[in-house]
């Protein structure tokens, strides 16, 4: 028998994670943004975005981002951010 599941490559499957994890930073944003109660790790990530203005513009659509454009939307590369507790 066959296996009719597609295989992904690694490159494939990391690119589909780093698009999860800038949907995810984006909606902890919005969130932050309208006002919604954050707790846990979220906060901490959250008051670590907040710290950076600079890059206000980029958190509001990070999820349509490419990792160059990501550069160039900032003028820094913001994938060197480091989230302190």
């Amino acid at each position: 028998m066959g296996n009719d599941i597609p295989s992904t490559s690694s490159e494939d499957r990391y690119r589909e994670l780093k698009s999860l994890t800038r949907q995810r930073l984006r909606l902890i944003w919005e969130m932050a943004q309208m006002g919604e109660v954050i707790e846990g790790e979220d906060a901490v990530l959250v008051r670590s975005l907040q710290e950076h203005p600079e890059y206000y513009e980029v958190w509001d659509r990070v999820d349509e981002l490419s990792d160059s454009s990501t550069d160039a939307a900032s003028g820094a590369d913001v994938s060197s951010l480091r989230v302190r507790k």
